[in-house]
C-alpha cells in the first residue's frame, strides 16, 4: 500500500565558495558542528554546517533512516547540497551517504536545503516520518533535518550547536531544548539531535507541567476547541504519566515531550510514533476533541515506550514483539490502574484489537525472523508483532500470577528484566537467556525456554484455555477464534489496584 518507486532525479550537487562562520558555545570553545538554520520561503530550510572536523581527511555523513518509517526515498527531501571549496563532496544517494574531502583540520563548510516535496496525496506514514514545512506550520525530526557523521577516530563527545538566523513566524518547539524560541543558541551532543523534535504552528500551545521529578512539556496545535483540549489532554497526562511513572518506580528526573498534532491530508484517525524523550501523534480534525477512548490507547501506547524500547528496555528491531507487544500490554495494564478504563472497555479492546484480529489473521503464523520484511506496508503484517507480543505477555502474566498465588505479576518481571539491563552498557539489548533467566524466577526455566521458542520465535498461536488464566478469567471460543470473559469484575479490579504498589 505504501510501496514508492524511487525516482531517479537525485538532489543537484555543486560546489561553491560559502565562507565559514562557526558559533562559540558556552565557554568560548567552538563546537564539532555548527548549524545555522534559515526558514527559506514556504516549503523550505536551508541549512549551512561548519564542521570542525574530527578525522583529518575525510569525514562521513549519513541524511535520514531508511529503518525510521520506510522513507527509503527519504533523500530527495535534500536537495542543493554545496560545499566550500577546495572541499569536495561525493554523494551515495542510495546509501544516503555524503563523504566530504578536505585537507587538515581547517573549518568546513556544507549548505544545503531540506524541502517539503509538497505532495497534496500525503498518506499517515508520511506526514509522521518526512518534513513538512508549510506558511504557517512546521514538522521536522532532527534526523532529516541534521547530518549524521559516522567518524574513524575514537572521540569522547561531539559537540553540536543549533542556531536559527530566520526562524518561522509563529510559534515553535525544540524537543532538545523546550525552553527555546528559537532566539538563543543551543549546544549539545551530538546523538540528542538525531531523534528530537522540531515543530511550529500558528495556534500551538505549550504548557509544562511537573509530574514527580520529570518535566512534561504538553504541545498542542489544538483545533477549533483549544481551551476544552488543552485542559481535557493536560488531566490526561497528569493522571496517566504519574501511574505510568508508578508502575516503573521511576523517580529519575528526567524531561519528556508530549505533541498532539492534526493530520494536514491523511484521513487516519491517529497515529503517532516515539522519539528520545518523548512522543507526537497526529489525528484527523474530524469532531472537536482530541481526546476520546479510541485515541488514548494509541498516545498511552506512545508514551509507554520511554521505558519499553529506545533507551528502556530493548529487545531490537529484529522483536519488535518485545518493544510493540509487552507495550500494548502495558497500556492496558496501565489504563485499567489508572482507572481511565473500565473493565468492560478493556474486554472490548483486548478481544477485538488483539484476540479476534490476531487469530483471524492470514499472516498470524509467520515466524518472527520474517515479521519486519513486510512491517512497513502495515496492515496485518505490521500489527502482528503488536498482537502475537501482547498475547504472550497477558500468558506471562498469567502463569506468573498463578505460579506465585497472585503474590507476583508481569511488573515484577519487567522490573527485574529493568533491572539487568540497567547493569550492561548503554543501550544494551536483551538475549533471550536474559529474558528466560529473569522469567524463570516464577515460572520453570524449562516452560518459559519452549514458550518463548514455539510461541514468539516459531509464531505458533497461543491456544489458550480457562485452565491457562486467572481465576477471575474465562475463555470462550468461536470456530477457532477464542474470546476473554472476565466472570468476576471486582476480583479483575482488585487485582489491578492491588498490583500498581
Amino acid at each position: 500500500m505504501f510501496k514508492k518507486i524511487l525516482v531517479a532525479v537525485f538532489p543537484l550537487l555543486c560546489f561553491s565558495f560559502v565562507s565559514p562562520a562557526a558559533s562559540p558555545v558556552e565557554g568560548g570553545e567552538m563546537a564539532d558542528l555548527c548549524y545555522e538554520i534559515t526558514l527559506k520561503g514556504e516549503h523550505r530550510i536551508h541549512v549551512k554546517l561548519v564542521y570542525m572536523p574530527v578525522d583529518r581527511d575525510s569525514t562521513v555523513f549519513v541524511y535520514g533512516e531508511p529503518l525510521f518509517g520506510g522513507q527509503k526515498d527519504i533523500s530527495k527531501c535534500l536537495m542543493g547540497v554545496k560545499a566550500e571549496a577546495p572541499a569536495k563532496i561525493k554523494a551515495d544517494w542510495p546509501q544516503r551517504r555524503l563523504t566530504v574531502y578536505y585537507k587538515g583540520k581547517k573549518p568546513v563548510t556544507i549548505e544545503y536545503d531540506i524541502a517539503d516535496e509538497g505532495r497534496k496525496d500525503k498518506d499517515a506514514k508520511s506526514e509522521l516520518y518526512r518534513p513538512v514545512i508549510q506558511k504557517d506550520y512546521l514538522y521536522c525530526h532532527g534526523i532529516n533535518l541534521f547530518l549524521r557523521p559516522l567518524f574513524r577516530s575514537a572521540r569522547g563527545e561531539i559537540v553540536q550547536s543549533v542556531r536559527w538566523l530566520n526562524k518561522p513566524p509563529y510559534p515553535v518547539f525544540f524537543s532538545y531544548d523546550p525552553a527555546n524560541k528559537g532566539d538563543k543558541l543551543y549546544a549539545g551532543d551530538v546523538n540528542d539531535f538525531m531523534f528530537c523534535l522540531l515543530t511550529g504552528a500558528k495556534n500551538l500551545s505549550v504548557d509544562n507541567i511537573k509530574i514527580g521529578n520529570t518535566a512534561v512539556s504538553v504541545v498542542l496545535n489544538a483545533g477549533s476547541r483549544p481551551d476544552e483540549n488543552r485542559k481535557t489532554v493536560n488531566e490526561y497526562i497528569k493522571r496517566y504519566y504519574h501511574s505510568i511513572m508508578h508502575f516503573w518506580n521511576d523517580e529519575e528526573p528526567a524531561r519528556f515531550s508530549f505533541v498532539l498534532q492534526p493530520f494536514l491530508c491523511s484521513v487516519q484517525d491517529i497515529g503517532g510514533m516515539a522519539f528520545d524523550n518523548g512522543f507526537v501523534a497526529k489525528y484527523s480534525v474530524s469532531g472537536g476533541l482530541i481526546l476520546n477512548d479510541d485515541r488514548i490507547f494509541t498516545i498511552s501506547h506512545e508514551i509507554g515506550h520511554r521505558w519499553i524500547g529506545g533507551d528502556g528496555i530493548n529487545a531490537g528491531i529484529n522483536n519488535l514483539w518485545f518493544t510493540e507487544g509487552f507495550n500494548d500490554y502495558v497500556t492496558y495494564y496501565v489504563l485499567l490502574s489508572s482507572k481511565l478504563i473500565t473493565p468492560d472497555k478493556f474486554l472490548k479492546e483486548f478481544n477485538a484489537r488483539t484476540m479476534q484480529s490476531h487469530y483471524g489473521s492470514s499472516v498470524k503464523n509467520i515466524p518472527n525472523a520474517k515479521v519486519f520484511d513486510n512491517f512497513w506496508k502495515l496492515g496485518d503484517c505490521n500489527r502482528l508483532p503488536y498482537r502475537r507480543g501482547c498475547l504472550f505477555a497477558f500468558w506471562l502474566d498469567n502463569r506468573i500470577a498463578m505460579a506465585t498465588g497472585g503474590k507476583k505479576d508481569i511488573r515484577d518481571f519487567l522490573l527485574a528484566l529493568d533491572k539487568l539491563c540497567k547493569k550492561k552498557e548503554t543501550g544494551y539489548v536483551f538475549t533471550k537467556a536474559d529474558f528466560v533467566k529473569t522469567a524463570s524466577e516464577y515460572v520453570p526455566a524449562d516452560i518459559i525456554d519452549q514458550s518463548y521458542d514455539r510461541y514468539i520465535m516459531a509464531g505458533d498461536p497461543i491456544l489458550f484455555t480457562s485452565k491457562m488464566l486467572m481465576p477471575f478469567y474465562g475463555i470462550s471460543y468461536r470456530g477457532s477464534i477464542p474470546g476473554l470473559v472476565i466472570k468476576d469484575k471486582k476480583a479483575f479490579s482488585k487485582r489491578f489496584e492491588l498490583n500498581l504498589r
